[in-house]
């Protein structure tokens, strides 16, 4: 100030971080902070305004045009998985945050690409559109493996962020029912057949699934989609030599080696044997004759091995034992006649 007496006295300041904000106009209604702080709560071109005043109420007003930058805003963005194959994860972000008070208030827009494609984001608030106000979306996974699906949080001045989340997706094994055609007699074979096969997935079940089978329901199964086979076949016949109650055992597999067993129980019929009798005769009266069974069959080896037999040389079928243990291991015996006829 020219004026020595100004300058003892001291000058005042006043400032106007808005262009609309009052200013004062006299020394007594100034400070005497030669600085002030501006605070900018939304981007964009701004004019702060300043005076400096002396003891008598003279001043001078200078003004400094700036720029406010947009701060894009921020989140937190996660997913509910692990989740099975053919389901859908919930994928939302949290957190929410942007420095503006302006932007919050005026609300964010989300936008999600569950394959991860971030070229196919929108890259303005206009363009993810006014129905893009929900944090969250649903990804369906048809496949299992872990999948990247990225998400963009935007303010209404087009800034942006965007973030990467992994949805762990598990394999679920393909299911069948397993059944059969039986009973069936001794010596014969059954046809066995997954039924209903079914797989969450879709890739899985275009890929094709493979089956491995037991017979005796005790071999060890096959454990990998390689190791069952190509077969697209999902039955096999399975061939029982004895009576009795056997459990046949099925695997299918799914081409990621998800598996599931089931059985099924064959009944078995046992099969009496047959052959046709006959003797050595004529004989005379007083003699003997030798009665022997001749073609016998048998469909069961394991009965074939061990067959007994019984007679009655009076013809009196009830005399018969009808049962094994009271048989005996010869096919022949020896019958006398006292007379004749």
């Amino acid at each position: 100030d020219p004026s020595s007496a100004d300058t003892a006295a001291g000058f005042r300041y006043a400032f106007a971080c808005h262009e609309d904000q009052p200013l004062a106009g006299t020394y007594a209604d100034a400070g005497q902070d030669t600085s002030t702080t501006c605070l900018f709560d939304d981007d964009g071109e701004f004019k702060v305004i300043a005076r400096v005043f002396d003891k008598d109420d003279g001043y001078s007003q200078y003004d400094r045009s700036f720029s406010v930058r947009n701060v894009a805003p921020t989140a937190d963005l996660g997913n509910d998985g692990p989740i099975d194959e053919g389901s859908s994860s919930t994928v939302g972000f949290t957190n929410a945050f942007d420095p503006s008070g302006a932007d919050t208030v005026a609300g964010f827009r989300f936008a999600f690409a569950c394959d991860g494609a971030v070229a196919a984001l929108p890259q303005t608030y206009a363009g993810a559109g006014s129905e893009a106000t929900d944090p969250t979306t649903s990804c369906l996974f048809d496949d299992d493996g872990s999948f990247t699906v990225v998400g963009r949080i935007l303010d209404k001045d087009d800034g942006y962020s965007t973030y990467p989340t992994v949805v762990t997706v598990n394999n679920v094994a393909p299911t069948a029912s397993l059944s059969n055609d039986g009973p069936i007699d001794e010596g014969g074979s059954v046809t066995v057949s997954l039924d209903d096969r079914f797989d969450p997935s879709g890739a899985d079940t275009d890929a094709g699934f493979r089956y491995a089978f037991a017979c005796d329901g005790d071999v060890a199964l096959p454990e990998t989609y390689a190791d069952a086979g190509t077969t697209d076949v999902a039955g096999t016949t399975c061939s029982f030599d004895d009576n009795g109650e056997f459990t046949v055992a099925a695997r299918i597999f799914d081409k990621d080696d998800g598996f599931s067993d089931s059985s099924t129980v064959v009944t078995v019929r046992n099969v009496a044997p047959t052959a046709s009798l006959g003797n050595d005769g004529p004989i005379e009266e007083g003699g003997s004759v030798t009665i022997s069974f001749g073609d016998v069959v048998e469909p069961s080896s394991a009965d074939a091995a061990s067959l007994r037999y019984a007679f009655d040389c009076g013809g009196n079928e009830a005399n018969l034992p009808v049962d094994y243990a009271d048989a005996g291991g010869d096919a022949a015996v020896s019958c006398s006649f006292a007379d004749d006829g």
